[in-house]
């Protein structure tokens, strides 16, 4: 069963290499226990039990965290907890969670699943505690061009916003990106009255893709975004070449890169990219212990990379596989590249158990804009939208 909600799967059409499960992922860790948000949904099925035992069967092979009480079902994720309770006429469901943005997750989470394993009945799910129908979400900023800066291949846009300090983390370098289609004024994403996202008209929907953000500087209120112009196209390259100053895109997120634990703590490090891997190298520089020691190995051209540790190298390649069968022999690596080369950096790393590898699918050549993300495609105006989807 595919796994499709808010998350980088759902936006970026990221695939995980083979052999690797999909799980229910969720936003950087924040839920300690203690809620402070706290919502509430009666939804009416005929037979409530079923469900909850299907729900409880695919939840755990993504091995999240359940438990049962008695005929109920607690969830725990990374952004709060769900309780399932069957009732005569259908489900209880109470969500809890730190955060308005948590909350968010949450009854997303919730609504989406719902609605995928009711098969027979579409039952209504409506929410008292959540977001209010119709408003933006928590996490969500609208951001202005203030100045674009062409860089050969590249545009570095600076980019104004509110309340931007959630995203100064390096350790959640990447944001959620919704640009609107040229000329058209954007339409944001909106909570609806079940949870989920408020349907948009497919010719007004701004496509939403990841990228890493190059600096954030919360007090000033602004953040610097570097983005490749593909030749290849893609939704990102296409607003690239035609934004200017007042221009408006949207943010969300921030979402956590997995390897900068072991980044962190390692003293020997290997970083690895193409062009477009540049932003996200820069970000991660900034978590490595001041003696790291390693290489950065960079096929391509772009951006210079600043700031990195006195120890760590930086070396133009012209590919990557090559230069990383004769360097990085051990410690911690991080590569990101095009599919096609990740997976073979992948197929590489399987034969090398003593390097400790994280490889990312940054892009797909052959894929534009057009065709990058066929399941963000429903009709305008549907009740039923794939699960979890803020467009």
């Amino acid at each position: 069963m595919t796994v499709v909600f808010r998350s980088l799967h759902a936006y970026l059409n990221i695939r995980e290499p083979p052999g690797m499960r999909v799980r229910c992922p969720g936003p950087p860790a924040r839920w300690k226990g203690n809620a402070m948000f706290t919502a509430i949904a009666h939804v009416p099925l005929s037979d409530p039990l079923p469900l909850i035992e299907a729900l409880a069967g695919h939840l755990r092979e993504q091995d999240v965290t359940l438990e049962r009480q008695g005929e109920a079902l607690r969830v725990r994720l990374s952004m709060g907890e769900a309780l399932f309770r069957p009732a005569a006429d259908g489900v209880e469901v109470e969500a809890r969670a730190p955060d308005r943005s948590g909350m968010e997750e949450m009854v997303d989470f919730i609504a989406s699943h719902l609605l995928e394993f009711c098969v027979t009945e579409h039952p209504v799910i409506r929410w008292t505690g959540a977001a209010e129908a119709g408003t933006l979400y928590a996490d969500f900023r609208e951001m202005t061009v203030a100045g674009v800066e062409r860089m050969g291949d590249w545009r570095r846009f600076m980019l104004t916003g509110t309340d931007l300090a959630r995203f100064a983390d390096p350790a959640a370098p990447y944001g959620r990106f919704h640009f609107p289609p040229e000329g058209m004024a954007p339409r944001w994403p909106k909570a609806g009255p079940d949870g989920l996202p408020l349907p948009v008209d497919p010719a007004w929907r701004p496509a939403v893709r990841r990228h890493a953000i190059r600096t954030v500087e919360p007090e000033a209120g602004r953040i610097e975004l570097d983005i490749l112009l593909h030749g290849g196209g893609g939704a990102g390259a296409e607003w690239a070449r035609w934004a200017r100053k007042g221009d408006r895109c949207g943010l969300s997120g921030p979402e956590t890169e997995p390897a900068v634990p072991a980044l962190r703590a390692a003293e020997t490090v290997t970083l690895a990219g193409d062009a477009a891997a540049r932003p996200v190298i820069q970000r991660l520089l900034e978590v490595l212990r001041p003696d790291a020691r390693g290489v950065v190995l960079l096929e391509g051209e772009g951006p210079p990379l600043e700031n990195a540790p006195q120890g760590m190298q930086l070396r133009q390649v012209p590919a990557l596989l090559p230069a990383l069968r004769e360097t990085a022999d051990s410690g911690v690596l991080w590569a990101g590249a095009e599919a096609g080369a990740a997976r073979e950096i992948r197929l590489w790393l399987a034969e090398h158990p003593e390097v400790d590898g994280s490889v990312r699918d940054l892009w797909r050549r052959g894929v534009s804009a057009s065709n990058a993300n066929p399941a963000r495609d429903f009709p305008a105006g549907a009740k039923w939208r794939p699960r979890g989807q803020r467009v």
